[in-house]
């Protein structure tokens, strides 16, 4: 479930992807960003992404921020149509979540797995979840890192089909933990 199996032309692109970096060439750029909207496509097209996981980007529900639009919405407020979007270097983040699922320590993804496997109750798991994660000293002490962290644990949340107002409390506990 974590990762997208990429196939060799897929692979490929993504290693293109990988390498995008705001500082090299505008050719180098461009054919990132190029591969960047193609690969999407090819994933897209072949059903190859988790529903949960584009929930994430085009349900306005699933929104973090202060904005009350999704992400996708907030793309297309800056006049971005689609084929814009899929190479815009912003959405490259969303491109590598929809691979990758989220960034994580592998520890964190087995244990928050193994919790929802064996609970009924959603506000349990999450409980558990947090617990581990606090006790086990995961959670960052710098503000931006424990809000980047919080994020990453809210998008694996959502991947493992957790109730969405749960995702929300956990995110909210570990912003707020001390």
């Amino acid at each position: 479930m974590r990762k997208i199996e990429l196939f060799e032309e897929e692979l490929e692109l993504y290693k293109k992807v990988e390498e995008f970096n705001v500082n090299s060439s505008f050719l180098k750029r461009q054919n990132s960003l190029s591969s960047l909207k193609e690969l999407t496509e090819i994933l897209l097209n072949r059903n190859a992404i988790s529903e949960n996981r584009i929930k994430y980007f085009i349900d306005k529900n699933y929104q973090t921020g202060k904005t009350k639009k999704s992400r996708l919405e907030v793309f297309k407020s800056k006049g971005l149509n689609e084929d814009e979007i899929f190479q815009h270097p912003h959405f490259r983040k969303y491109l590598l979540f929809f691979i990758n699922g989220a960034n994580i320590l592998e520890v964190i993804e087995e244990k928050a797995t193994d919790i929802f496997k064996n609970r009924i109750y959603h506000d349990d798991a999450i409980q558990e979840l947090f617990v581990f994660i606090k006790n086990m000293k995961y959670i960052p002490t710098n503000n931006a890192e424990r809000n980047e962290f919080a994020e990453e644990i809210f998008k694996l949340t959502v991947d493992l089909n957790c109730e969405l107002q749960e995702c929300f409390n956990l995110r909210g506990k570990i912003i707020n933990a001390r």
